[in-house]
């Protein structure tokens, strides 16, 4: 094998990571994008939120999670430090994420937006 083919497969190998870091980090921001929709639309329609609430509560949650993120990233090098910490400060009051998500998957073994398409028919 000559070098040349050796450095073209390297190139087309570090293209594809780009391409597949790209891919990832814009499925990244759909999700949260999707979340933050999700969240804002639900304060909505089940407890009444107008623009004004949401939009209070929409910074209140970037800058909590900002404050986090700064408090206990620069102890530790692990990127989830910030959601233990969150977690951990829900399970202090009684809410337990993990706990839910498994509920929400046995109420809704087809998942939960397939859920939410049959109720609607």
């Amino acid at each position: 094998m000559g070098l040349v083919s050796k450095l073209q497969r390297k190139k087309a190998k570090l293209e594809a990571k780009a391409e597949a870091d790209r891919l990832v980090e814009e499925a990244n921001e759909l999700l949260c994008r999707k979340m933050d929709g999700l969240w804002l639309y639900t304060m909505h329609v089940t407890f009444g939120f107008g623009k004004k609430r949401l939009t209070r509560l929409y910074w209140a949650m970037i800058e909590n999670y900002e404050k986090v993120i700064k408090r206990y990233n620069r102890m530790c090098d692990n990127d989830d430090v910030e959601w233990f910490v969150m977690n951990k400060r829900l399970k202090e009051i009684g809410i337990d994420v993990k706990e839910l998500q498994d509920e929400a998957v046995r109420r809704y073994p087809d998942g939960v937006m397939e859920a939410v398409r049959k109720e609607g028919e």
